[in-house]
């Protein structure tokens, strides 16, 4: 399935605004979902998502297991890790191990090694701005 990236304005005027590869995914707890843009990052360890997706999907954060999160930030995040199954638009859905964190770095989903990349076939075509993820 081939998504074309984002184009994200920047924060900043004056910037430019950035292309990012952003999907739309499904994430489901039980029997509740949201639907939500990801972004796909190959140098992330895991799939994290905002604290506030959990509990719309019925998730009690706290009741994870806890994991401290490296990154590009100084300090470690705190993420609490549960199981929930992860649909991108035309292809079947994953389960996985993802984390969930109260950060306020973390404002949309992030997939990442453990859990999507080594569930899916990702190449990402970033002269032409888009993506591709097959099964």
């Amino acid at each position: 399935m081939k998504f074309d990236y984002l184009e994200i304005p920047s924060r900043e005027p004056g910037k430019p605004s950035a292309r990012r590869p952003y999907i739309p995914i499904r994430i489901l707890h039980g029997d509740k979902f949201q639907d939500l843009m990801c972004l796909v990052d190959s140098g992330a360890d895991l799939c994290l998502f905002p604290a506030k997706i959990g509990e719309l999907i019925g998730i009690d954060l706290e009741s994870g297991k806890k994991e401290q999160i490296g990154g590009i930030a100084e300090t470690p995040i705190v993420a609490y890790i549960h199981s929930v199954r992860l649909i991108v638009r035309g292809l079947s859905g994953v389960d996985v191990e993802a984390g969930f964190t109260e950060s306020r770095g973390i404002r949309a989903g992030i997939l990442g090694q453990r859990g999507f990349f080594d569930k899916y076939k990702i190449t990402f075509a970033r002269s032409r701005n888009w993506l591709d993820i097959a099964e």
